[in-house]
């Protein structure tokens, strides 16, 4: 429930790296990948808010808490 700017730093260069797509993502029960879905859909990709997370919503994504860290972290480290 917890997650770091680090974990989100260094999944964002493993996803953006040359040869890193396509890339399968997975954790148990989807929060966590959906989670670091959204934080590439806004900052990588730049999609709204809005958008990102109803699509990480259909991933798995439930979890308020993870749902706000990555909101914060990608508002405060857009490309």
């Amino acid at each position: 429930n917890a997650p770091t700017t680090a974990a989100a730093d260094a999944f964002l260069a493993a996803i953006t790296a040359p040869g890193g797509e396509p890339a399968f993502i997975h954790c148990a029960g989807g929060n966590r990948a959906a989670t670091m879905w959204l934080i590439k859909r806004i900052v990588v990709d730049r999609w709204d808010v809005d958008r990102a997370t109803a699509e990480a919503a259909a991933l798995g994504q439930t979890s308020p808490t993870l749902r706000q860290f990555a909101i914060n972290y990608a508002q405060t480290h857009k490309r």
